[in-house]
This record gives C-alpha cells, sequence and structure tokens, in this order.
C-alpha cells in the first residue's frame, strides 16, 4: 500500500517557516525520493507477519509429523 506524501504542501511548510523556496523544494523532493519510498503502512505489516505466522505453522506441522514418524519407526523396530 502506498503512502500519499505531499510535497507541494511540506515545501510550503517549510517556506512559511523560513526555509528558502528553492532548498524547502529540493527537501520535499528528497524526502519523497528517500524516505517515503521506505516507509511501510500498518496494513504492510499486518500482511507480513500474516505471512510469516503462515509460513511458520507449515514448518512446525513438517516438524511434528516428522518427529512422529520417528517415534512410530522407533516402536516398530525396536520395541
Amino acid at each position: 500500500m502506498a503512502l500519499v506524501f505531499d510535497s507541494l504542501s511540506y515545501a510550503k511548510d517549510l517556506e512559511d517557516k523560513g526555509v528558502p523556496r528553492k532548498q524547502a523544494e529540493a527537501h520535499a523532493n528528497a524526502a519523497r525520493d528517500y524516505i517515503m519510498k521506505d516507509l511501510v503502512t500498518k496494513e504492510d505489516l499486518r500482511l507480513a507477519l500474516e505471512n510469516h505466522a503462515n509460513v511458520m505453522t507449515i514448518r512446525l506441522t513438517g516438524i511434528m509429523a516428522a518427529i512422529l514418524g520417528s517415534f512410530a519407526l522407533f516402536d516398530k523396530f525396536f520395541i
């Protein structure tokens, strides 16, 4: 999910606080190009955690099946 960043309003706010126009625009563009692209939303995090939980469930199920299979073989051949 993409985040919306209003670089024009950001630059205008910087100008209103005394930052020269070109510097404010450069700062707003840099924030948009280099900072905003790496930010994630709560939904992004929720989906990643949900996916991770699903992967872990599958792995643990496989491990449990291997352990139970080992117990069954041990029981068959050694008891």
